[in-house]
């Protein structure tokens, strides 16, 4: 009996060190160019596996900003990134493709900011499913004090080449690079975009007096074909604008 188990720790040991023995993931870790690209090396060697981040802040608390899978020294997985109190902020569940496309879901939460871009403070909780286009030496370099300027140099809405996304002002679709369909609010004006078979139409409606106050029409004959594509809800707001002209 006791030489059984015996052999049962030593088996157990055996696949422990089969299933972590390829990983390279204990630094020390360094970054370098290669070709053009930036890879992380751990021991002297492209990192493989899952890789965190820990850094200290402002206060002197050491805090986990993020953690990465890597393959040959690039992200090739999950990612988590976090601010430098701690809460996670942007998470990321797929796989990469070639280059920097990122197949998967990616969720923000919860972070405002200022928009030094548009100007202003912007308030995010959204969630996107597709193909993706992120430059990965952002991720390699990340130390927890850039989260703005990711969310602000890759925000879903642009980098998302395939897929949809949900937010907290509304929801889109996208093909190609292109809005195909979207319906979301900002500063109280509702806007509505949708595209099919080339055709396009873009309203904006006033929330505070149901007005439309623009409606750009491309490639339809008439104002019948458009309101066949429009939501009925969006419709019936519409229709009650006539009503009232």
């Amino acid at each position: 009996m006791k030489n059984i188990k015996k052999l049962l720790k030593i088996l157990m040991l055996l696949i422990m060190t089969l299933l972590t023995g390829c990983d390279n993931n204990g630094g020390p870790f360094t970054i370098r160019q290669e070709n053009g690209k930036m890879l992380l090396y751990s021991n002297n060697k492209p990192a493989k596996g899952g890789i965190t981040n820990t850094v200290e802040n402002r206060t002197g608390n050491l805090v986990v900003v993020s953690e990465i899978y890597y393959d040959k020294g690039i992200p090739n997985g999950n990612f988590i990134l976090r601010n430098l109190a701690g809460y996670t902020v942007v998470e990321a569940k797929g796989t990469w493709e070639e280059e920097d496309v990122f197949n998967g879901e990616i969720k923000i939460f919860g972070q405002t900011i200022e928009d030094s871009f548009n100007g202003g403070i912007k308030d995010l909780n959204e969630s996107a499913t597709g193909k993706f286009y992120i430059n990965r030496n952002y991720l390699i370099e990340y130390n927890g004090t850039q989260i703005d300027g990711f969310i602000l140099k890759f925000p879903l809405e642009k980098v998302l080449y395939n897929g949809s996304l949900s937010t907290s002002e509304g929801k889109l679709k996208k093909e190609n690079g292109q809005i195909i369909e979207a319906i979301f609010t900002e500063n109280e004006i509702l806007y509505y975009v949708y595209q099919k078979d080339k055709k396009k139409i873009i309203i904006r409606i006033n929330k505070k007096n149901d007005k439309v106050i623009q409606n750009s029409q491309i490639g339809f004959d008439n104002v019948e074909e458009v309101y066949k594509l429009i939501p009925k809800d969006i419709l019936k707001i519409l229709k009650k604008d006539e009503d009232r002209s």
